[in-house]
């Protein structure tokens, strides 16, 4: 853990130094960043003589059960899909988004000429394109926090390993989210809170795919689909705004 938060506040310090979150090369770092836990699961592997076992260990090969495998990787796609969706739907309810559930006055904006069944349909699949894209970075995450840590957490107790990664994932996240990523509107260490709170929730479900499958690609997958869905879903916002 000490090591993943010190490679990430490394990695992310030129954008420290240089224009926050208006740095030209901030995507760049953020990526970077990614990558860091599963640095962190190497090298503490190493030192623990077991890079032999490495690859199974975190789940990548062998594919143990290969059903569950496929059904994992398809709820891995869904399931964020849908909870972005019903966001909007919820958030409207609760009076927190600007949406118009009689007139879909925001989907007609965005859509334009095109029509809003083209709209959506090309929605699904940029998600789906970029979230093919988006794999290999989240999955620079998912080796260290699923495939590493979760399985050493489980002689804790479900609920506890749930809570502790969660936790660690949410402040591994400090060097962006207090630069005002992800929770802008957040002040000082509120958005860290937020994000802990987020990673606990969204952990739990990607541990479960870990342990359902033994294997860390649904895990990846989920990760990366549920960035990209929640970057289509800002959007209207930002449009909006110019």
């Amino acid at each position: 853990m000490l090591l993943s938060c010190f490679l990430a506040w490394l990695v992310a310090l030129p954008i420290w130094v240089d224009g926050g979150l208006n740095n030209s090369r901030f995507t760049l770092f953020a990526v970077a960043m990614m990558s860091t836990p599963t640095i962190a699961a190497v090298v503490v592997c190493a030192i623990e003589a077991r890079m032999s076992s490495f690859v199974r260990d975190v789940g990548l090969w062998p594919l143990k059960y290969p059903k569950r495998l496929l059904w994992c990787l398809l709820l891995a796609i869904a399931l964020p899909v849908f909870l972005t969706i019903q966001a909007v739907y919820i958030g409207t309810w609760l009076g927190t988004f600007p949406g118009d559930l009689k007139n879909f006055t925001i989907l007609h904006f965005l859509a334009g000429s095109q029509g809003t069944g083209a709209y959506l349909m090309s929605q699904v699949g940029s998600i789906l394109l970029a979230t093919l894209v988006n794999l290999l970075p989240a999955m620079g995450e998912e080796i260290g926090w699923r495939g590493w840590l979760w399985p050493r957490l489980q002689k804790y107790g479900r609920v506890p390993a749930i809570f502790v990664s969660g936790v660690i994932w949410g402040l591994w996240h400090a060097p962006l989210i207090l630069l005002g990523y992800n929770y802008p509107f957040a002040e000082g260490a509120w958005g860290l809170v937020f994000m802990c709170g987020m990673c606990i929730v969204v952990g739990a479900f990607f541990g479960w795919l870990r342990t359902i499958s033994g294997s860390v690609w649904p895990c990846a997958m989920a990760h990366a689909d549920s960035s990209m869905s929640v970057k289509q879903q800002s959007e209207p916002f930002h449009l909006l705004l110019k």
